[in-house]
């Protein structure tokens, strides 16, 4: 079982927080033990310097002549230096070591006063040492008072943090409310988009999902009844022609005939399924992936496949080949689309002359159908598109052919179109997006 969200952001917060007042702490402790560290540096050295270089003001001496304060010391000659480098004040000076609870400063007298300060002095190099500055001398008061307040800030934030975060999260309780009220689609009920800017803009999707759902439940039954009613009639006159032909013995003439009518019925049933299908696999996908290919080519593979009825309806095709498009398509869609465009030619322009040619447009390949048929009224040209609708009182066809092909160009990117061709008859633009 999930947790609930509050519980969670409450850890998480208190998570970033500890990690914020330790970081905190560490680079505090840091600078602290490093500030007292360069203290101690400048201590050493005002001490090395006390002996080196004459002041107003007289120091206290022990019975060594050296500052009671600090001990100091002159290098015998020929002394090694130092073990590095280091500045103290801007001043090059050495640290010799660091051991022993004892911190050790080497002065370059000559380096830092010049040679006529180091000559009367019994070494050019003056050593200074004091106990060594410790994390405990330097952050321990620190981190004992910070410690004990981090412990305080943490539990006050573990007892606020709670009922802030459940307060801070009642929209989004309220947002899941309304989204529960809503239990039916067909109705129309949509979430009241209310609430923080954040819950509005959830809400707001939540609505344009809703009503994505709405379009596509609704576009899903209404396919589902006009497949149903469509898919009815061809296979109620199959059943009707196989019933009448079984009545009675025939001779083979007869049985060829009844043969050659229960062909063109399944025919005209098996293009029905495949352009259920072909809608179906449109509706379920977004845009078609493709590959470039020739809008030429595809015409005349398409004119291929539907040759035969073309000829019996006694369509006379005339391909112009002087021009041509690349196009990005989904080969298999595209040749579908264009099968049915020339086989509604076939149905609905029978004894016609049909001219297909390619032109390129701008940014868009189109092939251009051209017949010299009835054609179709201007106010008619959009209705036809319409699944299962047929031109004017005609019957004939599945009433998809027009329809799929332009979702199939649209899917694509690219349009279908009906005009007026210059012969008279009907002009079909199926467009596609150039590829270049």
């Amino acid at each position: 079982m999930s947790e609930a969200l509050a519980p969670r952001v409450v850890r998480r917060a208190l998570g970033v927080t500890a990690a914020a007042l330790l970081l905190t702490g560490l680079g505090t402790a840091t600078l602290l033990h490093w500030r007292a560290l360069a203290a101690l540096d400048r201590t050493l050295l005002s001490a090395a310097e006390a002996h080196t270089v004459p002041h107003e003001e007289p120091h206290e001496l022990d019975q060594d002549g050296l500052p009671r304060t600090t001990p100091v010391a002159f290098l015998a000659p020929g002394h090694p230096a130092w073990a590095w480098r280091t500045e103290v004040d801007g001043s090059p000076v050495a640290v010799l070591r660091q051991a022993d609870g004892v911190r050790y400063l080497l002065v370059d007298v000559a380096a830092r006063y010049g040679p006529a300060v180091a000559a009367p002095l019994p070494s050019r190099w003056v050593v200074a040492w004091a106990p060594q500055v410790t994390l405990a001398t330097s952050v321990g008061p620190f981190a004992v008072a910070y410690s004990v307040l981090s412990v305080v800030v943490l539990a006050a934030a573990a007892a606020g943090l709670g009922p802030l975060i459940t307060t801070a999260l009642r929209p989004l309780r309220d947002a899941t409310g309304e989204v529960a009220r809503v239990v039916d689609l067909s109705d129309g009920t949509r979430v009241r988009e209310d609430g923080p800017a954040e819950i509005r803009s959830l809400l707001a999707a939540v609505n344009a999902l809703l009503d994505r759902l709405d379009r596509a439940f609704s576009a899903q039954a209404r396919f589902t009844a006009d497949a149903a009613h469509e898919l009815r009639t061809p296979v109620a006159a199959l059943l009707g022609r196989i019933e009448v032909t079984l009545r009675r013995p025939r001779d083979d003439a007869g049985y060829q005939a009844a043969l050659a009518s229960l062909h063109a019925d399944a025919t005209h049933l098996s293009q029905l399924v495949a352009a259920l299908l072909d809608l179906a696999r449109l509706e379920a996908g977004g845009r078609p992936e493709g590959h470039a290919t020739s809008l030429l080519a595809l015409a005349r593979t398409a004119l291929d496949r539907e040759r035969d009825a073309l000829d019996r309806a006694g369509v006379r095709v005339q391909v112009h080949d002087d021009a041509d498009a690349p196009v990005r398509a989904d080969e298999a869609l595209a040749l579908s689309a264009l099968s049915n465009l020339l086989r509604n030619v076939a149905r609905h322009a029978p004894g016609s002359a049909l001219d297909l040619r390619v032109r390129a447009t701008g940014d868009r390949a189109a092939l251009f159908l051209d017949d010299d048929g009835p054609g179709i009224p201007e106010p008619e040209r959009e209705r036809v598109f319409e699944r299962f609708a047929h031109g004017g009182t005609r019957r004939e066809g599945l009433g998809l052919g027009l329809s799929l092909a332009r979702e199939i160009a649209r899917r694509h990117g690219g349009d279908c179109t009906l005009d007026a061709s210059p012969s008279g008859g009907t002009r079909v633009v199926w467009s596609l997006p150039a590829f270049s």
